[in-house]
């Protein structure tokens, strides 16, 4: 029963099927190592945490695994550096029986395609992987730009016209923020503009931001202004009451030498002296409204503010964002340019139909430390780490092409109108 559990476990865990050409380990690979054994007290099994988990090959192609030290695993498969890490593992831990292990690979060394190539530069390794694969999964094989594909030049061409069109468009977008940026800092109020009927979109979005920034300000402005004259009407409430309770406090010290001399009685001091007492506590209720008003109308005022500021640092957001979004468009309309000069002064001729000749392949592979260039065929099996160079025959350098003669007229129609700065050669 446990054997039958154990290699369940190990199909499981993501065990090579027997068809499969069994791949040899190389150096840099990195592995996913896992360790099982049998628990008797839970009568089941147990992974080893301490050490299943990714391990890297070194350079030298040796692994070093816990419990188990450095052990040689360049050209060993992976079913024979399971069965060696497992009884090491055994022995080292003093088992009676060796734990189970799954070694499975995650990653390897990329495979450098150069030459004739569309996309030069490293392709993921896989098991399996062909010379005909590699150069598939770097964009097959280069396509020259010339006047003789006007399908291509067709598309540059498009390309070139719709990134001059969003220049064009980001130019208009970053003079209307620079025109309500000036707005923004000059101290008149912005005034509310009917828009023409052809108005943009972007236009009319900024004018509603206008309107409603206008709005919103102006309502802040009369909040203001009704606070003002709360705030002065609540001073004058307060001075009057200082007059009242001076008058008061005058009646109440004659009163005093009155009852002194016994010409006055205790009910007139009492009365002056509730009547100063009441006086002095609506004074305070006074004072405290006053300051509630006037702590309302820093707010208002402080709102006010930050509409203007809050305008202002979303405008250089956006005037920031689209500096970036102009940059990467002036790049897309330059290099459709320099394509465009490329295809219309190359003027090669396309091949005839069914004469395109076959790419050949070279590999270089590192063999004990030294470098060995193989003639290799489309379906030759490459290894990690290979630089795989791919050349037509009679084909000549881009960078070393001379310039050729005019291209076709139909295709200099086509990139005129594309690229004004074309158009004028």
């Amino acid at each position: 029963m446990r054997d039958l559990v154990l290699s369940a476990l190990l199909l499981a865990l993501g065990a090579a099927p027997a068809f499969a050409e069994p791949y040899r380990l190389h150096a840099q690979d990195r592995l996913l190592v896992r360790v099982v054994a049998w628990d008797p007290d839970t009568n089941g099994l147990a992974e080893w945490a301490g050490v299943s988990g990714e391990y890297l090959l070194a350079s030298d192609g040796t692994l070093q695994f816990p419990l188990a030290g450095v052990l040689p695993a360049e050209g060993q498969t992976m079913t024979g550096l399971q069965e060696q890490l497992a009884m090491a593992l055994g022995r080292n831990a003093g088992l009676d029986r060796p734990p189970h292990v799954t070694v499975e690979l995650v990653e390897s060394l990329p495979v450098y395609v150069l030459g004739a190539a569309q996309s030069q530069g490293a392709v993921a390794f896989r098991p399996g992987l062909t010379a005909r694969q590699a150069l598939a999964l770097a964009g097959g094989v280069y396509r020259n730009l010339s006047s003789a594909d006007p399908m291509l030049m067709a598309r540059i061409a498009g390309d070139a016209r719709l990134a001059a069109e969003e220049l064009r468009q980001h130019g208009a977008e970053r003079a209307a923020i620079e025109a309500e940026l000036a707005e923004l800092e000059s101290p008149e109020p912005q005034q509310d503009t009917e828009l023409p009927a052809d108005a943009d979109l972007r236009s009319r979005l900024q004018a509603a931001d206008r309107v409603a920034r206008n709005a919103q300000a102006a309502s802040l402005d009369s909040l203001q202004q009704l606070l003002r004259d709360k705030a002065d009407k609540l001073r004058q409430q307060i001075v009057l009451r200082d007059q009242q309770l001076a008058d008061n406090r005058r009646d109440l010290e004659g009163i005093a030498e009155l009852k002194e001399k016994g010409l006055a009685v205790n009910a007139r001091v009492t009365a002056l002296t509730t009547a100063i007492n009441d006086m002095e506590a609506k004074r305070l209720d006074l004072e405290a409204t006053l300051l509630m008003a006037e702590q309302q109308l820093n707010e208002a005022e402080r709102d006010r503010a930050a509409i203007i500021d809050d305008a202002r640092s979303a405008n250089l957001q956006k005037l920031a964002e689209l500096e970036d979004e102009m940059a990467a468009t002036a790049i897309r309309l330059g290099t459709a340019d320099r394509l465009l000069t490329q295809a219309m002064l190359a003027g090669e001729l396309a091949p005839e139909p069914g004469a395109a000749e076959q790419p050949v392949f070279v590999v270089t592979r590192i063999t004990d430390g030294t470098p060995e260039r193989i003639e290799a065929t489309p379906d030759m099996a490459l290894e990690p780490g290979d630089v795989l160079e791919i050349a037509l025959p009679g084909a000549v350098d881009a960078s070393a092409r001379p310039v050729a003669a005019a291209p076709p007229p139909a295709a200099v129609g086509q990139v005129a109108a594309a690229s004004p700065a074309l158009a004028a050669r």
